[in-house]
């Protein structure tokens, strides 16, 4: 099940390269998968909210643009013991956007190379200057300082200007990568 939800990420991520404007939809029984990672690392969103099988959501409604989507369990007209999703797909109206304010968000960079970077710091790191400190607070201070060091070192923090009308599946980090290959 693993290197289904991989091969999906992967997919994905592909679809978003090729084509960042394009609204992407993911359906169907989602039964033993665990789709939470693969949200995350997508920044993609689940709008199911009802049970669609007795009392678990097995049929799940994955989308980039959860503000163009409205989702509706009901009954199934076919001959199935899942309950059906009906789905209206809505653009908005250029005109109904309004103005909006912008504010600026920072955050660390934490896609899997630099996290792996920093593991691999961490497992490199050399603690004996933590471990011969007898007093339990000065040993926690040197930590949290080598600590900080080494996330300084191999995280990096970006700000971004997000406006107000940013929609939700745009975060900082995709923002951050956007602004990026346009400059």
């Amino acid at each position: 099940m693993l290197n289904i939800a991989c091969a999906q990420q992967s997919d994905v991520e592909s679809l978003i390269d090729t084509h960042p404007t394009a609204t992407l939809y993911l359906t169907g029984d989602f039964n033993h998968l665990n789709i939470l990672q693969f949200l995350s690392e997508t920044g993609l969103q689940q709008i199911v909210t009802e049970a669609t099988w007795g009392t678990n959501t097995l049929d799940l409604f994955i989308t980039n643009r959860p503000d163009q989507a409205q989702c509706r369990v009901a009954q199934s007209s076919m001959q199935t013991d899942h309950r059906a999703l009906s789905i209206n797909c809505v653009v908005p109206h250029p005109a109904e956007q309004r103005a909006r304010s912008r504010c600026k968000a920072t955050f660390y960079d934490l896609r899997k190379h630099h996290v792996d970077a920093l593991a691999a710091a961490f497992n490199e790191c050399n603690w004996s200057s933590v471990l011969e400190i007898t007093d339990v607070d000065l040993a926690y201070e040197r930590f949290l300082s080598i600590t900080e060091t080494l996330i300084s070192l191999h995280i990096s923090q970006h700000t971004v200007t997000m406006p107000d009308n940013t929609p939700r599946y745009i975060t900082p980090l995709i923002k951050s990568c956007s602004e990026r290959e346009i400059n």
